[in-house]
C-alpha cells in the first residue's frame, strides 16, 4: 500500500512540476482520475484494486508530461488521495476472504 500512497504522490508531483500554467491535457488528466477514483470505489476485493493500480500506472504514463495549474494538483491530490483510501479498504476487504476483522463502515 505504501507504493500506492508514494504513486499517488507522483501525480501530484508531476503537475506540481508544470508550476501554474494550466492546460487542456490538465483537465482530461482530472477527468481520467476522477474515473479511476470511481472504479477504484466501487471495488470490493483485491483482484478488483490491482486492476485499478494497473490502469493508475497506465495513467501516470499517459500524463507523465501534463502541467496544471494550482487548483488542479490541489483538485489532483484530493482524488488520488481518496483513491488510495478506497483501493486500501478493497485490498484489506479481499484479502481476508471477508473474514477476520470484518470492521463495518457506515
Amino acid at each position: 500500500m505504501l507504493k500506492k500512497m508514494i504513486t499517488g504522490g507522483a501525480l501530484a508531483a508531476f503537475l506540481t512540476f508544470g508550476g501554474l500554467a494550466g492546460c487542456g491535457k490538465a483537465d482530461e488528466a482530472l477527468k481520467d482520475l476522477e474515473a479511476l477514483k470511481k472504479k477504484a470505489c466501487e471495488c470490493k476485493d483485491a483482484k478488483c484494486a490491482e486492476a485499478v493500480e494497473k490502469d493508475f500506472e497506465k495513467f501516470m504514463e499517459k500524463h507523465k508530461d501534463t502541467k496544471g495549474s494550482e487548483s488542479q494538483v490541489e483538485k489532483a491530490g484530493k482524488l488520488a488521495g481518496e483513491m488510495m483510501s478506497c483501493l486500501a479498504k478493497a485490498q484489506a476487504g479481499g484479502d481476508e476472504g471477508g473474514g477476520e476483522g470484518g470492521g463495518e463502515e457506515k
